[in-house]
């Protein structure tokens, strides 16, 4: 039996449905992403040799969006605007 036929086969056990070695890692990817925020240290991970092709496997939730929103310090940009 290969990897992906006994990973497939484990998930649709499990009850989760299809799931393929590379939407875990897919997941295990962007879970380490979202858990460090470290792109550089992921792409290292995967083995990616651009970043863009790791950026692919980033998420931006609801949490991170609301984290850059409240980071801006809008008196600051308005000055520069100026």
């Amino acid at each position: 039996i290969s990897i992906w036929n006994w990973i497939t086969a484990l998930a649709v056990e499990g009850g989760v449905g299809h799931v393929s070695p590379h939407q875990l890692r897919h997941t295990c990817l962007a879970t380490a992403n979202d858990l460090t925020g470290d792109l550089r240290a992921v792409q290292e991970l995967a083995r990616h040799a651009r970043p863009e092709t790791t950026a692919g496997y980033t998420r931006v939730g609801q949490r991170r969006l609301a984290a850059v929103v409240v980071s801006i310090d809008y008196s600051r940009a308005l000055e520069k605007a100026c």
